[in-house]
């Protein structure tokens, strides 16, 4: 598989378990840390396990935003839900 569908699977995983974690967090601030924290955290992991010499901009392209707007809508969703 590409490194790029990699990435992208990656981190729509994160974004949804992110997105329930922030949930119970109870702090729409904490949430938000937790999240960027997540999100910066990945692309160091994801940067070491696929052995890439890319910048954070290739990860958020293939990705990150991604990510953000999963775990935004997961959030939401049990937040407004629950």
């Amino acid at each position: 598989m590409q490194n790029e569908k990699k990435s992208i699977i990656t981190y729509l995983i994160f974004g949804t378990l992110i997105g329930i974690v922030s949930y119970y967090l109870n702090s729409s601030l904490m949430s938000l840390g937790v999240a960027i924290v997540v999100l910066v955290a990945l692309q160091s992991v994801l940067k070491a396990v696929m052995k890439l010499d890319e910048k954070f901009q290739w990860f958020m392209s293939n990705g990150g935003w991604l990510y953000i707007f999963v775990w935004f809508i997961i959030w939401v969703i049990m937040y407004n839900v629950m």
